[in-house]
């Protein structure tokens, strides 16, 4: 167990999870803020004169259409709001916003422009729109995910992998039996939903990866977990769990709900990015956020329920016929007997950990064995994949 380990990456890059799972223990740097105020300027200001930085600025991050200001609109008063988070008070307390946080997973950042998306190009017009977001690393399913709910990078909240592994017992356990696994979840890091729970609010989890097992000895207030052979694409069913989380908000009184649809990436992985079948499973997303926005109005939560849509990660095409793929068991001087254990199931990267005494052996077979494929041993990774 304690042998060191050699990192595989194919095409771009590779991650290692220490031999248990845990967080690499480098803290990633903090970002900083610059908050910038042009007095007065009315929300339409830039449609009647040429604002070409401006314009580019709203491209490459994202732009409101306008901003409702605190009443008295006056400067000190409205730029004390900004800075303090607090209108000036009135005495009836204003009703709790709610937050609902829906994944459709592998929806890459331009999957909606070869398609028709009336609903999804009206929400971004109600509101913003980020014309791409980065996602962590590894770019798997579960490890995404659980960033989107704690806010941190996966070597810190330690789900490294859609699979719960063990280097010393050679365990391997498959994506859905992962999902139930508290151990693999709970390991120091606490999602949204508890943290919400501790300020005294409701959450709910609907299909979404790490919400259906307790941290800290704590569960969410209301989870499900899809099923092994669960349907991803079974449109009926996308509106029933609809149906199901208006009746949590409604019904229930939950603060908080992740939603989670396995598609269009079940559809990307089977018949490719750029395949006919993944743009129909997109038109599909389509038509379920109009179901989400028309079922939100008719629950009466319009108005305090702000409604955010993400993914986890994108997809590119990968040609399982090329002449140059990257194949281990030929290259030479290259033996799975020299290894321990290995996690090469799919995506971009991949572990081996070589056996006592073979980490050289197996580090010079490899480190130059193929143009695309990169190498690391795990003290020498690179930063810029932390």
């Amino acid at each position: 167990m304690g042998a060191p380990a050699v990192l595989l990456a194919v095409a771009l890059t590779t991650l290692l999870a220490p031999a248990s799972g845990a967080p690499i223990r480098q803290q990633a740097s903090r970002n900083k803020l610059l908050l910038v105020s042009f007095d007065g300027f009315r929300w339409n200001y830039d449609q009647d004169v040429d604002t070409p930085n401006l314009d580019a600025m709203a491209l490459d991050g994202v732009k409101a259409r306008y901003m409702t200001p605190a009443f008295i609109t006056l400067t000190s008063p409205c730029h004390f709001t900004l800075v303090t988070a607090s209108g000036a008070p009135i005495r009836q307390q204003a009703s709790r916003n709610k937050l609902l946080l829906v994944s459709f997973d592998g929806f890459r950042w331009n999957y909606d422009q070869d398609v028709d998306t009336p609903n999804l190009d009206a929400m971004a017009l109600d509101g913003v729109k980020a014309r791409y977001m980065t996602p962590a690393f590894i770019t798997l399913t579960s490890p995404c995910h659980f960033t989107l709910v704690t806010g941190k990078y996966v070597e810190n909240h330690g789900v490294v992998h859609n699979m719960f592994y063990n280097t010393s017992s050679k365990l391997k356990w498959p994506y859905h039996t992962t999902l139930g696994i508290q151990k693999w979840w709970d390991n120091g890091s606490l999602p949204i939903w508890i943290t919400a729970q501790r300020q005294g609010l409701k959450t709910g989890s609907f299909f979404y990866p790490g919400g259906n097992v307790t941290y800290q000895g704590e569960a969410v207030t209301l989870s499900r977990k899809e099923g092994i052979l669960h349907n991803y694409k079974d449109e009926v069913e996308w509106r029933a769990n609809i149906d199901t989380v208006m009746k949590w908000f409604t019904d229930e009184g939950l603060d908080l709900v992740t939603l989670y649809f396995g598609e269009p990436d079940s559809t990307g992985h089977r018949y490719g990015p750029e395949s006919q079948e993944r743009k129909e499973i997109v038109m599909q997303v389509d038509r379920t956020v109009g179901y989400l926005r028309d079922s939100i109005r008719k629950s009466g939560l319009e108005s305090n329920l702000n409604l955010l849509i993400v993914s986890d990660h994108g997809m590119t095409t990968v040609n399982k016929m090329a002449s140059d793929l990257v194949e281990l068991h030929k290259v030479s001087n290259f033996s799975f007997k020299d290894i321990e254990f290995e996690l090469l199931d799919y995506g971009p990267n991949g572990m081996l950990l070589p056996k006592e005494g073979m980490l050289e052996k197996v580090y010079e077979a490899l480190k130059d064995a193929h143009p695309r494929l990169h190498v690391y041993k795990k003290e020498f990774f690179p930063k810029s994949l932390h």
